[in-house]
């Protein structure tokens, strides 16, 4: 009863602004700002599966607000949505072959067996293993699992602050490396899907990096030091390898399949960080990787059908029409024309400009469930204003993706939910995971006011 009432508002609300009288549109225009009020409202009460609702407004804003075919759905034929596809596929091979259950464990046995240690290794797994798989929510329920075991092996009571500190250690490090590289997350390649093609086109795979390795490095730092303050145990324990090496032993030596993922992976990273030098874009280099991975039978054609998250796939390409329909309708101009004197008067501080957009993101995730859909939806408004203002979209985009992540409550994120879920919320429950939500949204945040004066120098603030 509850989601017929909200998709019957979705309904009335877009219908409603379609035909209000707003100076400076047309009525196309408010149309496809009605089309999209009414897509946010059902997304936010999950009426129908995201990529279906993503669907139906890419037709309604082709049928009725006139957009072309073409200019909506181009995005299927442009390399971020190939990118994405094939990601997803080498995602799906590394986890069925077992290659990332490995790697994990051999990375968390380099570091001692006490809290600090495990704790910062359980960092560095989702750094390492951050570019390897777009899927935050499969690599969360892979990790999570690990850092259980650990939790127990050191003795560390069920939901007690310790085991609650891995917990965090884990989820913060997954979700730490999502920004860092275009490829951790579904996320990095919906914001290089709407950056205009001269932005996108700066941004290769090793570009982003740098560009955003002073955030990660402030963040991470602050981020350990602040689970060492509020977790870190009096007692130390130094028996917290027992569960890896007993997980080594029952995984056995490395198969076949694995050996032969670990080469295609290795390739991939290499050819997609020395893009500048050979000049293979990375969409192509990740396609030939889906191909060899397909050919080496790594992973069978049924699983591929089966195993791949096509949803997401469909609901970003059709997101991506939004942008291009806005500026075919005039819609970009006349945001420009009414938030610009506003954004105008925050952009003279740049700290201040991320720190209001940073907010403005927090706050909108209370309101719309979908990370998704807020991203699409904040940046179709402030890519045409940052353009105005000669800001480098791409600033204002990161700012977005470092703060989108709350958890203050279930609903917001389905990467904590995952991991919750995963583990029965036996490591940590949730007051204490919104506590701590709220101390690492501010440390990110901070490291973006941090950040400022390097993208400024290095040239990457401003066009």
């Amino acid at each position: 009863m509850k989601q017929t009432i909200a998709a019957m508002i979705g309904i009335l609300l877009g219908i409603a602004v379609a035909f209000l009288p707003i100076p400076g549109l047309e009525l196309p225009a408010k149309m496809a700002l009605g089309i999209l009020l009414w897509a946010i409202v059902w997304w936010i009460f999950k009426i129908l599966p995201e990529f279906v609702t993503a669907l139906i407004m890419g037709v309604l804003f082709i049928l009725v607000c006139g957009i072309p075919s073409k200019t909506m759905l181009a995005a299927f034929s442009e390399s971020s949505v190939w990118l994405l596809l094939s990601s997803f596929a080498l995602s799906l091979g590394i986890s069925k072959s077992g290659l990332l259950k490995r790697i994990s464990l051999y990375i968390l046995k380099i570091f001692p067996g006490n809290f600090p240690a495990q704790a910062l290794g359980l960092i560095t797994v989702g750094t390492v293993i951050g570019p390897f798989i777009p899927n935050l929510s499969a690599k969360s329920a892979i990790l999570a699992p690990l850092s259980k075991g650990i939790s127990d092996s050191m003795g560390y009571e069920p939901n007690g602050k310790a085991a609650a500190g891995l917990f965090l250690a884990m989820l913060t490090g997954l979700r730490s490396a999502g920004p860092l590289f275009i490829s951790a997350s579904v996320l990095g390649y919906t914001f290089l899907g709407l950056y205009p093609a001269e932005i996108a086109g700066r941004f290769t795979m090793w570009r982003w990096f740098v560009a955003a390795l002073p955030w990660f490095l402030l963040v991470s730092i602050a981020n350990f030091a602040a689970l060492m303050l509020f977790y870190k145990p009096k007692d130390p324990e130094t028996h917290g390898k027992d569960e890896i090496d007993r997980q080594l032993e029952v995984l056995g030596p490395m198969s076949g399949a694995e050996r032969r993922m670990l080469s295609v992976v290795l390739v991939t990273m290499l050819l997609w960080t020395t893009e500048e030098l050979h000049g293979l874009p990375a969409h192509l280099v990740a396609i030939a990787a889906m191909c060899v991975m397909l050919g080496l039978k790594i992973v069978s054609t049924d699983t591929f059908y089966s195993g791949m998250n096509w949803g997401p796939v469909i609901y970003v390409g059709v997101l991506f029409g939004i942008a291009p329909a806005f500026e075919a309708l005039g819609i970009n101009d006349w945001i420009v024309g009414l938030c610009s004197p506003v954004f105008y008067r925050v952009s003279s501080a740049p700290w201040l400009l991320v720190i209001c957009v940073g907010l403005i993101t927090v706050l909108l995730r209370f309101v719309i469930a979908s990370e998704f859909a807020a991203a699409n939806i904040t940046m179709v408004f402030l890519i045409p204003l940052s353009l105005s203002l000669g800001i480098n979209p791409w600033v204002i985009g990161f700012t977005v993706y470092a703060v989108i992540c709350p958890w203050f409550f279930m609903y917001q994120n389905p990467v904590y939910v995952a991991a919750y879920y995963a583990l029965d919320g036996e490591m940590i429950g949730q007051k204490e995971a919104a506590k701590y939500c709220a101390v690492y949204l501010s440390l990110c945040l901070s490291a973006v006011v941090l950040t400022v004066p390097i993208w400024i120098y290095t040239g990457v603030f401003y066009l």
